[in-house]
């Protein structure tokens, strides 16, 4: 759904959205914006509250971008002939339209005029997340907030489950969230317009039954992203922009397929929280595959369990079946242990690839050196590389985290300034995780790798797009 929306400051819509009554907040501030911190919303600005339901593709049921305008091509290894994104944002784009959800590790965001004093933050009454499926509120919440992206940051220590569906709904106004200068927050003017209990588009499901005369016509007319077409494409413009809206008041209240919850009924059910105090709320669903997360700020890396064991846990099931140690007399295994050091100094080296036993047990897959004269080195750097012929219990292929996939980026995470090329990723994360990518380009394109990995399953070896995991870590055994 792309849909062109006015500003979310207080422009030249407000005093028109406010005249017209159109069911918003009975309170909704009419000062200027700096009376205000608003909870923005505006699709056509790229400000919304991710990560969102609304980005599924209610036919083939998984993420697809192009809702929000943005082109992603399909083939592995087209990201580096395009120039519209950077290749690391391309080839993170390429994942996540291939999941039938949001990443378990990704948190929830949304964008505000100005920064939100974290005290007014209060976890289960300003700031509810909720898990739908298991109907409850959600343990482990923090809220944070980042100033370079001018966004409250709402995640959950374990991540979200799999296959879970959350909704998640901001407090406003005079008992809700406010700004360091103290300023109560609102909803932006759009989130306004679709909270209200009238039709965007005056009763009319086609938009070409949508004229002038219908009362929400005149707020889009003045705007200039409109008001600069010519006439014969103005209207047509403005009426499916209205039934655009429309569709996604719709969908907030839980009348169309793609949604059933009534997000107001819901958050007043969960929260006390009236639909006249919600300065933003939505809605998202958490993929179904299994995962090895990744993810060294929370700890999740792998576990040296002792002298030669290290352990990979998993989110979700998995069918011990499919894992098979890779060496160059298994050339179709699926799990890869690789002495770095040794590897970057003599891919011929025997001890850069330690054997090694591959199972799975208690929920997480262990690797158990074999062979005592080629065990694992303290001190020396292993990588641990998944390839995605593993599957859940019920044959879905494993699918990597997000770190995962900016590792095996083909394309550098920082430019030559050190600014991030990935829009989720802040700098300094960027710059330390485009080191470890850096250290694994050369052996990721190297066609050694990719000969030695062949197999029936993988007749073009151990691309990209098929690693599950992917990391490097000293080697401390433990006692």
């Amino acid at each position: 759904m792309r849909i062109l929306c006015v500003s979310s400051t207080w422009s030249w819509l407000c005093r028109a959205a406010i005249a017209l009554a159109v069911g918003c907040a009975p309170d909704l501030p009419q000062e200027p914006a700096s009376r205000c911190v608003a909870l923005e919303f505006d699709p056509a600005a790229g400000k919304l509250s991710q990560p969102s339901s609304l980005a599924i593709d209610q036919d083939s049921g998984l993420i697809d971008l192009s809702r929000a305008g943005i082109d992603v091509p399909d083939e592995p290894g087209a990201c580096v002939e395009q120039s519209a994104l950077s290749v690391a944002q391309c080839e993170l784009d390429q994942y996540l339209e291939r999941l039938d959800g949001f990443p378990t590790l990704a948190p929830a965001t949304t964008p505000t005029s100005d920064a939100i004093d974290l005290s007014t933050a209060s976890v289960g009454d300003n700031v509810v997340v909720d898990d739908l499926t298991e109907s409850q509120a959600v343990d482990g919440v923090t809220v944070g907030y980042d100033a370079g992206s001018a966004q409250l940051v709402i995640d959950t220590g374990p991540g979200w489950a799999l296959g879970h569906s959350y909704l998640v709904g901001i407090r406003g106004y005079a008992h809700g969230v406010h700004s360091e200068h103290g300023a109560p927050g609102c909803a932006s003017i759009v989130y306004a317009l679709l909270k209200g209990s009238r039709s965007l588009s005056c009763g009319a499901t086609r938009a070409e039954q949508i004229d002038a005369r219908c009362e929400y016509y005149p707020l889009f007319a003045s705007d200039p992203r409109f008001a600069q077409l010519p006439a014969a494409r103005r209207r047509p413009a403005i009426a499916d922009n209205l039934l655009q809206l429309e569709q996604l008041r719709r969908y907030y209240r839980g009348e169309t397929s793609a949604s059933s919850t009534d997000l107001w009924a819901t958050l007043k059910d969960v929260a006390d929280m009236d639909r006249d105090e919600v300065a933003i709320g939505w809605l998202f669903a958490v993929h179904t595959a299994s995962v090895v997360e990744l993810d060294p700020k929370r700890g999740l890396v792998p576990e040296i369990a002792g002298p030669d064991v290290i352990k990979l846990a998993v989110k979700g099931t998995l069918d011990p079946a499919t894992l098979s140690a890779f060496s160059l007399q298994n050339g179709a295994g699926t799990v890869f242990l690789l002495n770095v050091d040794v590897l970057q100094a003599d891919p011929l080296d025997p001890r850069a690839l330690p054997p090694f036993a591959a199972s799975y047990a208690d929920g997480q897959i262990v690797l158990t050196a074999t062979d005592p004269d080629n065990g694992l080195v303290a001190g020396a750097t292993y990588a641990v590389l998944l390839s995605d012929e593993l599957t859940n219990e019920d044959g879905t292929a494993i699918v990597p985290s997000p770190v995962t996939v900016l590792l095996r980026s083909r394309g550098a995470l920082v430019d030559e300034q050190g600014r991030s090329q990935v829009a989720a990723v802040n700098d300094d994360d960027a710059a330390q995780l485009e080191e470890g990518r850096a250290r694994f380009a050369a052996l990721l394109d190297d066609p050694m790798l990719q000969l030695a990995t062949q197999s029936d399953a993988r007749p073009s070896g151990l691309t990209r797009e098929r690693i599950a995991y992917l990391f490097g870590f000293p080697f401390e055994a433990q006692p």
